[in-house]
């Protein structure tokens, strides 16, 4: 930027397909002489005589936040964001790639015996906008930033999600997660006063606390 010669850095690189590859897709595996572990849930065996693992699970997230089971199907949900490390420079990206004003992804990840499903919050956001450009309010108020403590509601039908970034409490529909559709609405969402859900005792936690969970 401005003709300045930028310092030599290190390299994000990110392990695909079994490959370390970086943002432009050049392998560096030849390089890369360890491995490492990338397990983020676990399933223990807490009844047995001496408590033993049963399952690890990895690709769920950067950074996990809550868990919560659907108590009539086999799904558990994480609220969860994914950092885009591997994605080089914080400038406005004229000329380069950048994270500015799109660092982290906001996520549920949906958990069966079988796979897993990370469903993005903001798909609606147009990251490609101008720096500086101004965000319509409609696209602004579908967003969820940052979902912390989440629970399912009794029937297995709706997941009650307190979105910290955002001062909400988001109402979500399973089906739509398991399926990937999810469609971001503000009409499924809940503007907190305040603080919302970073005030402590916050409204989301006063109001889940006054109530009995079972009957969500």
């Amino acid at each position: 930027m401005d003709g300045v010669v930028a310092p030599n850095t290190g390299l994000i690189i990110k392990k695909r397909d079994g490959r370390w590859v970086d943002e432009a897709d050049t392998d560096w595996s030849s390089e890369v002489k360890f491995d490492l572990p990338d397990y983020d849930v676990f399933e223990i065996d807490a009844s047995a005589e001496l408590p033993s693992l049963r399952r690890q699970v990895s690709g769920v997230g950067t950074s996990l936040f809550n868990m919560s089971l659907n108590p009539v199907r086999p799904e558990l949900y994480v609220s969860n964001t994914e950092a885009l490390n591997h994605v080089r420079f914080e400038g406005p990206g004229h000329s380069a790639t950048t994270v500015r004003g799109h660092i982290v992804e906001t996520r549920i990840g949906v958990l069966t015996n079988t796979e897993v499903r990370n469903v993005r919050m903001n798909d609606h956001v147009n990251f490609d906008r101008e720096e500086g450009a101004p965000v319509p309010a409609s696209e602004a108020a579908k967003s969820l930033s940052q979902i912390t403590a989440i629970v399912v509601s009794n029937d297995g039908n709706t997941l009650y999600a307190a979105v910290f970034g955002s001062n909400k409490l988001a109402f979500l529909n399973t089906d739509t997660l398991t399926q990937a559709a999810y469609a971001a609405d503000a009409g499924d969402h809940l503007s907190l006063p305040g603080s919302g859900p970073s005030e402590w005792p916050g409204p989301v936690t006063r109001w889940l606390s006054h109530r009995d969970l079972h009957t969500l």
